[in-house]
């Protein structure tokens, strides 16, 4: 199990954490950068329910499965590297201590763009077309996202749309 101690020195592995995102119900989203000071983002099991308590072992160790399933989701795409889908970078390889590695998008979740202005309509139908082509990919690689929504998807600096969380991805899905 990752400790808070670890994450409030900064380091774990070959990664310094730089800022924290986000806390979903599986996990912890950071910032980082490697040795080479590339940026990343690391995703951690989360310690702790909702309401605050600890969570039992056994339900951090299903919590740990589920972040390992959406880490093979994405390693799985690795080599193809697919534009429309976030990439994965690394993962722990110490069992007690899991987290994986994603590349770094550099831009906004497209519920953060309309939080204030509507968007135009050529980039309302350039990122439809972005993830309608994200998803027919997983589709044709037996792959169902199942968590299509705006604060999911990453509006590019350069324009482009990428699915991001793949938490609840199901692979191995035939018809």
């Amino acid at each position: 199990m990752v400790s808070i101690g670890q994450l409030c020195k900064g380091k774990i592995g070959y990664y310094t954490l730089t800022s924290h995102l986000s806390t979903g119900g599986m996990g912890h989203v950071y910032e980082a950068k490697d040795q080479d000071s590339r940026e990343v983002i690391i995703k951690f099991p989360t310690t702790h329910m909702p309401d605050g308590r600890l969570m039992a072992p056994s339900y951090y160790e299903k919590v740990v499965d589920k972040l390992k399933v959406e880490a093979q989701v994405l390693k799985n795409f690795q080599a193809l590297k697919p534009k429309c889908i976030v990439q994965y970078v690394d993962e722990s390889h110490d069992s007690n201590d899991f987290f994986f590695v994603m590349e770094k998008l550099f831009g906004n979740t497209i519920e953060d763009k309309v939080s204030n202005t509507p968007l135009p309509e050529s980039e309302v139908i350039q990122f439809s077309l972005d993830m309608l082509e994200g998803l027919e990919f997983l589709h044709k690689h037996n792959t169902i996202y199942r968590d299509v929504k705006p604060g999911n998807v990453i509006a590019t600096k350069n324009g482009r749309c990428v699915l991001i969380d793949f938490g609840t991805a199901k692979q191995g899905v035939t018809q």
